[in-house]
């Protein structure tokens, strides 16, 4: 039979930040827990991190950059970082796959690859590009 690692807060544990639960009541879940099949795992706790604990998320917008061995520069958006590899989407929106182990470096991007124009821009001429963007796409501006 094929063991399913779920997350301890969603089977009901009080291990998240807050020491609370996710549960979820979902029938194929609660069929893999009659079956025998489900292994509670919290990776935070694993980690090291106590309950409750201050919450945490990554701030930044998920820009990427890795360089080759043969010093060639990708930025994309992060997908997922483990143990072993980074995978993301880069600007072209395809998927690219990384083994830490073949790259010189790989971190996040410090800047965003956005041009700011609140330099450029008056606050009401921003404002009458957001209205406008809005409008594109049927969204009323308030």
């Amino acid at each position: 039979m094929i063991k399913i690692l779920v997350s301890s807060c969603l089977l009901g544990a009080p291990v998240r930040h807050d020491a609370r639960d996710k549960k979820c009541d979902h029938a194929i879940l609660q069929r893999w827990i009659e079956e025998g099949r489900v292994v509670s795992v919290c990776p935070e706790m694993l980690g090291g991190l106590g309950t409750p604990r201050p919450p945490s998320e990554i701030v930044n917008d998920g820009s990427r950059r890795v360089v080759t061995r043969d010093g060639v520069t990708i930025i994309g958006r992060l997908l997922n970082l483990d143990t072993f590899q980074v995978l993301m989407r880069d600007p072209k929106d395809q998927l690219r796959s990384f083994v830490k182990s073949d790259l010189r470096e790989h971190g996040f991007v410090q800047a965003s690859p956005m041009p700011s124009f609140r330099t450029t821009l008056s606050p009401q001429e921003l404002a009458d590009v957001i209205a406008y963007l809005g409008t594109l796409k049927g969204v009323v501006a308030q």
